[in-house]
């Protein structure tokens, strides 16, 4: 690794100040020593007219009247130049106190020249001595680290192949985020294999991450994800527990991250436990529908009015926020919605008033309405909460048979079409 010393040109704003100095300086010299200019001379006396005289008398008087004026002129000349003396005395103490100000002028900035000369100096030498240590111990750094690889390569190797697989597990969590599908289910089995293969490198990542962004946190919500649905179809206790691992191991480095506490309570088979970690999730960010579908199904208790109504407000808020978590997902407003017609559906059967009960049962057969069009729910559950489960009473409602059955068709279309794509 090359360091290049960039010129600054430091020296030649010290020049600058010593020449102006030096010229300031010249400048007071030739003030100092300039010669004081000479007091006005004496003019020569005028000489006095003469000429032919008629009159004697009359001569005599016009002598005196011109010897008066010549008095009075001598007078004011006299005047004259002592004001002219006081000006040129006071000119040149001032000429003298500008020189002496110059001078101190000059004297300063020819003072801090050198200084400031002598001060760049130090400064590029002291920075062009940190420049070459800063090349040295790069240069040394990466010697270092070439003497490392060729005496571990398995090091090298290793973590390259870990940042390798980190990357991988980037590209198949992409492909297999899905909020409403068993990810492990979901997965070929060459993608299985491939996480597994993927996990054993990225576990230090896990452990001791050097960072802690988006990456980490949706790599880990992936494995969380993929491992509880290989217990949802395994059954196996390990299988929950590492789920449960990578859960709590997200929620713990996202500082309680609303989107990692939504997984934890998703997994978790305590419901108080459960419930606090929806409730926590949707106090941190209330704009999202999966805290409060997840409160809402908690809560679908068939039999049980008061945790129905309590289950249908939470649903119904659930409806009315755009984004699942921080997104709108379309197929998870679907489930809202299906979930509020099993709701309502339950609810219209713990009613004994004809006309109230069929107002439920309306409720529900819009809301299935809705759902349909996504086919976001399988045809086995359908069928099943139709038959026995949550929506028994719409299935049995002679009223609503021939809309039933034209929504069951927009069902098999949406099934079809998610199947093509």
């Amino acid at each position: 690794m090359s360091v290049r010393i960039v010129p600054t040109k430091l020296n030649a704003v010290p020049l600058v100040l010593i020449a102006l100095g030096l010229a300031v300086l010249g400048y007071f010299a030739g003030l100092l020593w300039a010669p004081t200019p000479a007091a006005p001379g004496q003019p020569a006396a005028g000489t006095p007219l003469t000429g032919p005289a008629a009159d004697l008398a009359a001569l005599q008087k016009q002598t005196t009247d011109l010897s008066n004026q010549v008095d009075s002129l001598t007078r004011s000349k006299e005047t004259l130049r002592n004001q002219l003396d006081t000006i040129t005395q006071q000119a040149t103490h001032a000429q003298w106190l500008l020189s002496v100000v110059l001078g101190t002028v000059g004297l300063l900035a020819l003072v801090q020249g050198l200084f400031a000369f002598f001060s760049a100096q130090n400064y590029v030498k002291q920075a062009e001595d940190a420049i070459n240590k800063a090349a040295e111990a790069v240069t040394a750094a990466d010697a270092a680290v070439k003497e490392v690889q060729l005496k571990f390569p398995m090091f090298a190797n290793f973590e390259t192949a870990r940042a390798e697989a980190f990357a991988e597990l980037g590209r198949v969590r992409l492909a297999l985020v899905d909020s409403d599908k068993n990810v492990y289910a979901k997965a070929d089995p060459l993608t299985r294999q491939r996480i597994f293969a993927i996990e054993s490198f990225s576990a230090m990542q896990f452990l001791t991450p050097a960072s802690r962004g988006e990456e980490l946190l949706d790599n880990l919500r992936l494995l969380g994800k993929f491992y509880a649905g290989k217990f949802s179809s395994d059954h196996l206790q390990v299988d929950f527990e590492r789920s449960y691992y990578y859960f709590d191991l997200a929620v713990q480095i996202s500082r309680r991250r609303f989107t990692a506490l939504n997984d934890l309570g998703w997994l978790l088979p305590d419901e108080d436990k459960s419930r606090a970690c929806f409730e926590e999730s949707f106090r941190s960010n209330p704009n999202q529908q999966r805290a409060l579908y997840c409160l809402g199904t908690i809560d679908c208790v068939k039999g049980d009015r008061n945790r129905l109504e309590r289950a249908k407000d939470y649903l119904l808020k659930a409806n009315k926020q755009p984004n699942w978590e921080t997104a709108p997902v379309p197929a998870m407003s679907a489930h809202i919605d299906y979930n509020l017609a099993c709701v309502y559906d339950s609810l219209a059967g713990l009613e004994n008033d004809p006309v109230k009960k069929t107002e439920l049962l309306d409720e529900a057969y819009g809301y299935l309405e809705q759902a349909a069009h996504f086919g976001a729910q399988p045809k086995e559950l359908l069928e099943n909460d139709l038959k026995t489960g949550e929506m028994v009473n719409l299935e049995g409602s002679a009223a609503h048979a021939t809309r039933l059955g034209a929504t069951k068709g927009v069902y098999e279309a949406a099934w079809r079409k998610n199947a093509d794509a």
